[in-house]
């Protein structure tokens, strides 16, 4: 199904909507299918041993720009679901501006002693929960935002 454009920087509801709409049913259909079916190992669902990570290289602006859209940012959100994952929580957050703010990577609270939550950290916490070592395919110095899984 076409999925239209999501970089719409003029008539951002219009452009969007159904975007949103289709993205959030699909990943509901995903949900529910991988929670109707048995683990393939041990206990529980295949969502139990699925984690799925919806997010985005950038960003959209806080607020509308004069054609009623939203023009590139560099802070975003990912939406973390399965079995894995510490749900019903956000980790990170946003200054005044909507800008982000380091984050305490144990805890994924708000923590000016922290750093930056980045795709690659991401990565190499999925990486890591895989038994794989981060280090193989990122950045040795890459560190794994661990604070979105249990």
């Amino acid at each position: 199904e076409a999925r239209g454009s999501w970089d719409s920087h003029n008539n951002n509801f219009n452009a969007q909507n159904q975007g949103f709409q289709n993205t959030f049913r699909d990943i509901h259909s995903i949900v529910t299918n991988l929670a109707a079916r048995n683990a393939t190992s041990g206990p529980g669902t295949l969502l139990d041993q699925t984690t799925i990570l919806l997010m985005s290289e950038m960003g959209r602006t806080p607020k509308l720009n004069g054609d009623n859209g939203k023009d590139h940012w560099s802070t975003t959100s990912v939406l973390a679901i399965g079995g894995s994952v510490a749900g019903g929580k956000v980790l990170g957050g946003t200054d005044d501006y909507q800008n982000a703010v380091a984050a305490n990577y144990t805890t994924g609270l708000v923590d000016p002693s922290g750093q930056d939550i980045q795709a690659a950290n991401l990565g190499a916490a999925l990486l890591q929960l895989a038994g794989v070592n981060p280090a193989s395919f990122l950045a040795a110095d890459i560190r794994p935002f661990n604070a979105f899984l249990v």
